[in-house]
């Protein structure tokens, strides 16, 4: 709007000095006139002046508008890149949360499996030990199978009428018995072993 006006008094300036010069060519007061003209042109030039200096000033003002504009632009760019950065932020924390217990059960669970494999090792060994005690015992009894001993009760089969010594049979149920044992420990190891390979793998990853 201020340069429009500015503009305006310009024009009118200049209209201004061509009237004057129109009327200093057919006035009798040539030397009065010329002074008035030469007034109004000085005070032109300083209009245009300030006119220019204004322009200038306009242009800088857009220039930083339009900066402000851009840097506007950038922080509320920013700014949502931030959002998403925390966003995704806090779900890594409560992915990370969620590995940790998942982690701290697997390894009471591998504790708990080994004291297990612990335990059935205990037992296996000790089983290995009375298996191979009982078979000791029954080739030592084979052996001496002919000879008669004061301490063994025969019984008579009704069925085949067969007489074995009543100390023969109960061994034999105990080898039974014991190899059965064995065989239930040992699918039992081949599971918690495979349990402990299992919760490593997970451990490891």
């Amino acid at each position: 709007h201020e340069k429009k006006e500015l503009e305006s008094r310009c024009s009118i300036l200049q209209e201004k000095v061509d009237n004057f010069l129109t009327e200093m060519a057919n006035s009798q007061h040539a030397d009065v006139l010329l002074c008035h003209v030469e007034t109004l042109e000085k005070d032109r030039t300083s209009l245009q002046t300030v006119l220019e200096l204004k322009n200038k000033e306009i242009t800088q003002l857009r220039t930083k508008l339009n900066e402000q504009e851009i840097r506007l632009h950038d922080e509320t760019a920013l700014r949502k890149r931030v959002d998403i950065a925390e966003n995704e932020n806090q779900s890594l924390q409560y992915l990370l949360q969620q590995k940790k217990l998942s982690e701290k059960t697997a390894i009471a669970e591998r504790d708990k499996l080994k004291e297990q494999v612990i335990q059935l090792e205990r037992d296996n060994d000790q089983l290995k030990f009375e298996n191979e005690t009982l078979r000791y015992r029954l080739r030592e009894r084979s052996l001496s199978v002919s000879i008669p001993l004061d301490n063994q009760i025969l019984i008579v089969s009704t069925e085949s009428s067969t007489i074995m010594p009543t100390t023969q049979k109960r061994q034999g149920r105990k080898r039974a018995c014991s190899l059965s044992t064995i065989t239930i420990i040992a699918h039992e190891n081949e599971r918690i072993t495979r349990s402990l390979s299992s919760l490593n793998c997970i451990l490891n990853r």
